[in-house]
């Protein structure tokens, strides 16, 4: 049978509230159920992960939904309402964890070769970018080193970029005269 992580997080919804070792005893009482749970929470929300065994996530999170709240009423928690809740197969979960949680960064040189443009030309664009439809990407970050983007920023401007190839009109006219 397939293993199910559901996590459910609950929201204050009026003016209750619940002492924060509140908490530990609902860690104990999933615990006591073998769920496998962790939980967290601060003065207006709070929230559980369990795992279940399920034949299906309706299934799952149906299990989970009446373990957790069960547990939260023993804990003398209030019954806030679901305010996220977040189904995955343990593949998932285990798939997730190795993935990379910051975004792919990128200095000066690399946005230059990803636009295919010099980093003068960055800089021009950074300058008057936000002048300019397509706007040209904050930097997410100005480090000593320079400036770093978001790559997935990078690569939506370009593809919005009605780039122009040669050099503008003004500055052809410019070395003429």
């Amino acid at each position: 049978m397939p293993s199910w992580t559901i996590h459910l997080e609950y929201a204050k919804a009026d003016t209750t509230g619940y002492p924060l070792a509140s908490l530990d005893l609902l860690l104990g009482r999933l615990s006591e159920r073998n769920l496998a749970p962790a939980v967290q929470g601060g003065v207006d929300r709070y929230s559980a992960r369990v795992w279940v065994e399920a034949a299906t996530v309706a299934k799952a999170v149906r299990e989970a939904s009446t373990q957790v709240a069960d547990a939260i009423a023993e804990a003398g928690m209030p019954a806030w309402p679901v305010v996220r809740a977040e189904v995955m197969t343990e593949d998932e979960l285990d798939a997730e964890l190795i993935r990379p949680q910051l975004p792919t960064l990128v200095g000066t040189a690399e946005v230059a070769e990803m636009l295919g443009i010099s980093r003068q030309r960055v800089n021009e664009l950074r300058s008057v970018g936000r002048n300019v439809e397509p706007a040209f990407p904050k930097p997410v970050a100005s480090l000593a080193a320079g400036p770093v983007w978001d790559a997935a920023a990078v690569t939506g401007f370009l593809r919005r970029w009605d780039r122009k190839p040669g050099r503008p009109r003004g500055a052809e006219a410019k070395q003429a005269g």
